[in-house]
């Protein structure tokens, strides 16, 4: 059993770090991409972060079920936008798309995109990760 590192963001779910470092690998290995937050965030360098919608809202207490046609659904999408206001820019006519789409596809696609500018924003990392997990990723059990 590896070590593990205390998980401190809203991004990551620890059984997709394996198939996901397995994709930027290349990436880190090459000086081509760095990993956030595993890695310092290297001005030259594009950022990767694997976000993960469902891990934003288990931390946030926000895990309720949103995909779906029921009026409850509907609701719980609503309340989610309305919670997470504040750290959210979204335009009228996109809540209107977010909370008309029963997939829950559009939500996610915002939730994603919140935990990916949180992590740009410094606000995510982790500390004393060590440097083979920076290469490999880090995969908890």
């Amino acid at each position: 059993k590896r070590p593990s590192a205390p998980i401190t963001s809203d991004v990551y779910r620890p059984d997709l770090l394996r198939p996901a470092g397995s994709s930027v690998r290349p990436l880190v290995l090459s000086n081509a991409a760095c990993v956030l937050p595993m890695q310092p965030a290297a001005m030259h360098l594009p950022w990767v972060v694997e976000a993960c919608p469902a891990v934003l809202l288990k931390r946030r207490g926000l895990y309720i079920p949103y995909k779906g046609r029921q009026p409850e659904h509907r609701a719980a999408r609503q309340h989610i936008l309305g919670t997470l206001q504040a750290d959210l820019q979204v335009a009228l006519d996109h809540t209107a798309v977010i909370l008309h789409d029963v997939e829950g596809d559009a939500l996610d696609s915002v939730l994603a995109a919140l935990a990916a500018t949180q992590a740009a924003q410094g606000a995510l990392h982790w500390k004393d990760v060590e440097v083979i997990y920076q290469v490999e990723g880090l995969v908890l059990g």
